[in-house]
Protein backbone atom coordinates (compact mmCIF):
# COMPACT_ATOMS: atom_id res chain seq x y z
CA UNK A 1 0.00 0.00 0.00
CA UNK A 2 0.83 3.29 -0.34
CA UNK A 3 -0.85 6.28 1.70
CA UNK A 4 -0.83 9.39 0.15
CA UNK A 5 0.95 11.03 3.05
CA UNK A 6 0.74 9.30 6.77
CA UNK A 7 0.11 12.83 8.59
CA UNK A 8 -2.62 14.38 9.50
CA UNK A 9 -3.95 15.81 5.90
CA UNK A 10 -7.56 15.85 6.43
CA UNK A 11 -10.11 16.94 3.20
CA UNK A 12 -7.69 16.46 0.31
CA UNK A 13 -8.32 18.38 -2.80
CA UNK A 14 -5.84 17.16 -5.61
CA UNK A 15 -5.21 18.92 -8.88
CA UNK A 16 -2.25 18.49 -11.91
CA UNK A 17 -0.97 21.50 -13.01
CA UNK A 18 2.08 22.44 -15.28
CA UNK A 19 3.11 18.81 -14.57
CA UNK A 20 2.89 18.16 -11.07
CA UNK A 21 0.68 16.95 -8.93
CA UNK A 22 -0.47 19.53 -6.12
CA UNK A 23 -2.99 17.92 -2.90
CA UNK A 24 -4.05 20.96 -0.07
CA UNK A 25 -5.84 19.79 2.64
CA UNK A 26 -7.65 21.36 5.66
CA UNK A 27 -5.53 22.90 8.68
CA UNK A 28 -4.43 21.05 11.82
CA UNK A 29 -3.09 21.67 15.12
CA UNK A 30 0.01 20.34 14.07
CA UNK A 31 0.58 22.74 11.02
CA UNK A 32 -0.83 25.82 12.35
CA UNK A 33 -3.19 27.95 10.25
CA UNK A 34 -4.75 27.71 7.13
CA UNK A 35 -4.32 25.53 4.34
CA UNK A 36 -1.40 22.71 3.53
CA UNK A 37 0.04 21.88 0.34
CA UNK A 38 1.67 18.98 -0.89
CA UNK A 39 3.29 18.34 -4.25
CA UNK A 40 4.27 15.32 -6.49
CA UNK A 41 5.78 14.36 -9.74
CA UNK A 42 4.27 10.41 -9.57
CA UNK A 43 1.41 10.39 -7.23
CA UNK A 44 3.44 8.15 -5.10
CA UNK A 45 6.12 10.29 -3.69
CA UNK A 46 5.12 13.91 -1.75
CA UNK A 47 6.47 16.62 -0.63
CA UNK A 48 5.42 19.04 1.85
CA UNK A 49 4.89 22.49 0.73
CA UNK A 50 3.61 23.98 3.96
CA UNK A 51 1.20 26.49 4.39
CA UNK A 52 0.21 28.07 0.96
CA UNK A 53 -2.91 30.88 1.95
CA UNK A 54 -4.25 31.81 5.35
CA UNK A 55 -8.11 33.34 4.22
CA UNK A 56 -7.59 37.05 5.42
CA UNK A 57 -11.46 37.21 6.48
CA UNK A 58 -11.52 34.81 8.90
CA UNK A 59 -8.82 33.69 12.31
CA UNK A 60 -10.02 30.08 12.55
CA UNK A 61 -12.04 27.02 11.33
CA UNK A 62 -10.24 26.53 7.72
CA UNK A 63 -11.56 23.25 6.19
CA UNK A 64 -12.29 21.31 2.59
CA UNK A 65 -9.86 23.49 -0.07
CA UNK A 66 -10.98 23.49 -3.34
CA UNK A 67 -8.76 25.07 -5.86
CA UNK A 68 -8.31 26.14 -9.61
CA UNK A 69 -6.81 27.58 -11.92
Amino acid sequence: TNPVWAKDFPDPHAIAWRGRFWAFATETAAVGRGFQALESRDLVRWEPRGMVFTPPWSGEHYWAPEVTE
